[in-house]
């Protein structure tokens, strides 16, 4: 390729990552707070892993400002997230609008203002994602910034101090997601096993080292131990299945099982991943077919593993053979580059769950491998043919391979301009025949969700099919993509914290838990293993970082077509990633396993890394270096190497399971008799006698659990449920209110709490019952704005009160779809 081909290349990435960045800092669509005069506040919401319905949110932000005399003028600079009414003493002086709400608005206030106490207001309000304020009021020596001084009240909540847009809270009492695992306690913990994962590399490495054979020999060897441990691995962990674990793995199920029953593709509307392309649900229906067998079934989900098994398996295999054509006769490179293809996280874990991921992966390699083959050889028509046939087949998978299509078409354009018996014409038509396949196999989908909802990429985010909804943050900042360093400490759902952390901590482990949102019942992987792995991962990372730096920069000075291919499909991909992610700003949008397609780049240039950094290494580096990688390996290893016997594994498949609707009563009990003062079996075996109507049990049960765990949230509002039920109703508010204190961001907790403090009969507590309801709703609201049945029991308290202007704003917000 002509050297300037590398270096305009670069230029459109790069223009292409500005336009990104400037849509986010620009376009009033893209829910991204800029840097401003003043710091974006919010109201301090706890962290809620959970969506919230698109609803319209009103916020009260206030500041007091006392001053010394009248000022002689007073500018004010204000925007709001996103549409606002400013208030100076009572009084609106200036509103702003939902359209233009990146744009600043400066105006002087100095007639609004007066000697003495002030009070500043903003109320904003949002319908997707929580209000927000910048604010700057510029006196005569005097600046009043938004700040953590200012109060706020969210959809009626009680007055709390204002947080940063830019900082995530910590997860707080009863909280879902507070008790993860801190990396310093997991290093400290496991330090006896880092140390013989240590043992075990460098043991290794000294047998690779000084072993004497072919390289014939060695390559079989290597190969068939690599293959023969990767097999052990996920036929071991076999006898874990669960239907609920996996991203989405309901709707997934859901989606294969519609098809599976009614011989038919449902509408994007029938479900939750109703929208998705539709072959990897399609094959998975005749799959199950073939065997009889539900998609949720114990069977129907053995078969479902062994699929993705085989898969995934086809994928590490032509990860190799294209990595043949990158490094030719370098069996070496490529059996290190399939090492890393099979044992990295983001593709092992996937191969645990119901997804499309793993196959659209395989086919996204394939189709590299495809094209490779094209640019090494001579581009013949029939190659074309079947990268085009590839190519249609990942498209009709999932729409994110949509996003290589043309840069084959870019290398495929280089290889065949560097061919002087290939005339201009047969070019397009190489060209046209690999589109025009693709389109062929995939494209009637894509028309058929463009007929359907007016959009060829609709998704479960467009108003088209569901109701609009969003998760925490809810909002982007330049703080979030600036920002690392969660991963390394506190890794687990970090993706609230960092957009790096967020792709680190699903990159290097399961870092989401597989979709499951609660401590109890996740997937069984060692977590402890896996918070230290993150430090052990930041070795590989500097390798596959120092590759794509080496490549990229290799690139512009002498382009390649094959590399075009490579570092090309790389950028596109994150491109994606960052460009999805602005568009949906939640916590687990950036996710690297979206961008598994690439596993084949992404693995050449951690090689390339490899040789780079061994080269300018010394001989102890260089064993050093391979012996931290191979640490990495066997703790990766042990991270997803199911310990299926023991009671921490058995416990939480069976609240999986339950949770599922079945049947977990025997398993708990067995649990329980070896653990007896275990909190979370006590709280399922209760649960489960409750579902069962085995109240006798459940009251002995809740008691005992009571008697040991007294501060535990849940367990108090379980007490408070026996004493209900045996209508001892003040104990009962006691312990449901004790439980709401002590388990706050525990939202079925205060909601329960709500409930007894609403259903209860007035006699037996006496007066202030409107006010008890008041307060229980409160603590709901704080937790979860949204919740139609606290604005509702809000709303008839306040009314009963006579408060009517408040009351009726609560009943408008239940009104409007919360929940």
């Amino acid at each position: 390729m002509p050297r300037p081909w590398g270096w305009l290349a670069a230029a459109l990435f790069l223009a292409a990552l500005a336009r990104v960045f400037w849509l986010a800092w620009f376009d009033d669509n893209i829910r991204f707070l800029p840097s401003g005069p003043a710091p974006w506040i919010v109201y301090p919401s706890p962290l809620d892993p959970n969506s919230f319905p698109g609803m319209e949110l009103p916020a009260e932000f206030h500041r007091h400002v006392t001053l010394s005399e009248t000022p002689s003028r007073a500018s004010l600079e204000f925007r709001c997230f996103k549409s606002c009414v400013i208030r100076i003493n009572g009084k609106a002086v200036a509103t702003g609008s939902a359209v233009r709400w990146k744009t600043s608005t400066r105006l002087d206030v100095a007639d609004a203002l007066h000697r003495g106490d002030n009070d500043i207001e903003a109320s904003v309000s949002t319908d997707m994602g929580p209000p927000a304020s910048s604010l700057k009021l510029q006196l005569d020596g005097m600046t009043v910034l938004t700040d953590e001084s200012w109060d706020v009240s969210l959809a009626g909540t009680s007055a709390s101090g204002a947080r940063r847009a830019s900082e995530a809270p910590e997860p707080g009492p009863g909280n879902p997601l507070s008790g993860t695992e801190r990396t310093r306690d997991a290093l400290r913990n496991n330090y006896g096993k880092g140390l013989l994962w240590l043992a075990i590399s460098v043991v290794a490495c000294l047998i690779g080292r000084h072993a004497s054979m072919s390289d014939g020999v060695a390559r079989n060897l290597i190969l068939m131990l690599l293959a023969a441990l990767w097999i052990c691995l996920l036929l071991h962990n076999l006898r874990c299945r669960v239907a609920t674990y996996g991203f989405d793995a309901a709707a997934h199920l859901g989606y294969i099982e519609y098809i599976r029953t009614k011989h038919s593709l449902p509408l994007a509307t029938q479900g939750a991943e109703m929208y998705q392309a539709p072959l990897y649900y399609i094959v998975s229906s005749g799959l199950l077919s073939l065997f009889d067998r539900a998609a949720a079934s114990d069977q129907g989900l053995l078969i479902l593993r062994l699929f993705n098994v085989a898969v995934g398996a086809a994928n590490v295999a032509l990860v190799y053979v294209g990595l043949g054509f990158v490094f030719p006769a370098q069996w070496k490179r490529q059996a290190a580059g399939a090492a890393l293809a099979a044992f990295a996280p983001w593709h092992l874990y996937l191969l645990h769950y119901p997804t499309n991921e793993v196959l659209s992966a395989m086919l996204g390699t394939a189709s590299i491998v495809l094209c490779l083959k094209c640019l090494h050889t001579d581009a013949a028509s029939a190659r074309c043919l079947a990268l085009g046939a590839v190519l249609g087949a990942g498209c009709l998978t999932k729409a994110s391979s949509l996003a290589l299509l043309p840069i084959f078409l870019a290398a495929l354009a280089g290889k065949l301009r560097m061919r002087p018996d290939c005339s201009p014409i047969a070019r397009v038509g190489r060209l046209a025949s690999v589109v025009g396949l693709a389109v062929a196999i995939s494209g009637w989908h894509y028309w058929r969700m463009w007929r359907h909802y007016g959009n060829p990429l609709a998704g479960n985010w467009d108003p088209a099919i569901v109701h609009p909804w969003w998760q925490q943050p809810g909002y982007f900042t330049l703080a979030y993509f600036t920002s690392y360093g969660r991963s390394l400490t506190a890794p687990f759902f970090s993706g609230f914290h960092s957009f790096w952390d967020a792709l680190y901590t699903t990159l290097w482990g399961d870092g989401l838990w597989g979709g499951w949102t609660q401590v109890p019942g996740r997937p069984p992987w060692h977590y402890e293993l896996m918070a230290a792995g993150y430090v052990l991962a930041l070795v590989p990372t500097l390798v596959v970082v120092c590759g794509c730096c080496v490549a990229v920069v290799r690139f512009v000075r002498e382009p390649r077509v094959d590399w075009l291919l490579l570092v090309g499909s790389l950028g596109v991909m994150f491109l994606a990633i960052v460009l999805l992610s602005l568009r949906l700003p939640s916590y687990e949008q950036p996710k690297a396993f979206h961008a598994l397609n690439i596993l084949l780049p992404f693995c050449a240039c951690a090689i390339v890394g490899y040789e780079y950094l061994t080269k300018h290494l010394g001989s102890i580096g260089r064993f050093a270096l391979l012996s931290l990688l191979g640490v990495w390996l066997v703790n990766t290893y042990a991270t997803f190497w199911i310990d299926l016997d023991s009671p921490k594994t058995r416990l939480a498949v069976a609240v999986a399971k339950s949770l599922n609707g079945e049947d977990q009563t025997a398993e708990v009990e067995r649990i329980l008799a070896s653990d007896p003062h275990n909190r979370v079996a006590q709280l399922e075996l209760a649960r489960l006698d409750w579902r069962a109507g085995r109240m006798a049990r459940f009251t002995a049960g809740v008691r005992q659990a009571f008697g040991d765990h007294p501060e535990d949230g849940e367990i108090c509002l379980l007490a408070a449920e026996t004493f209900a039920r045996e209508n001892d109703w003040e104990s009962a508010l006691q312990l449901a209110q004790r439980a709401a204190r002590l388990a706050p961001e525990n939202v079925a907790v205060t909601l329960t709490g709500l409930r007894f403090a609403s259903q209860r009969p007035s006699a037996a507590v006496g007066a202030g019952v409107e006010n008890d309801v008041i307060a229980a709703a409160q603590l709901v609201l704080h937790a979860r704005p949204t919740n139609a049945e606290a604005h509702r029991a809000m709303g008839d308290a306040l009314l009963q009160l006579g408060q009517t202007d408040a009351a009726a704003m609560h009943l408008k917000l239940a009104a409007n779809r919360g929940h």
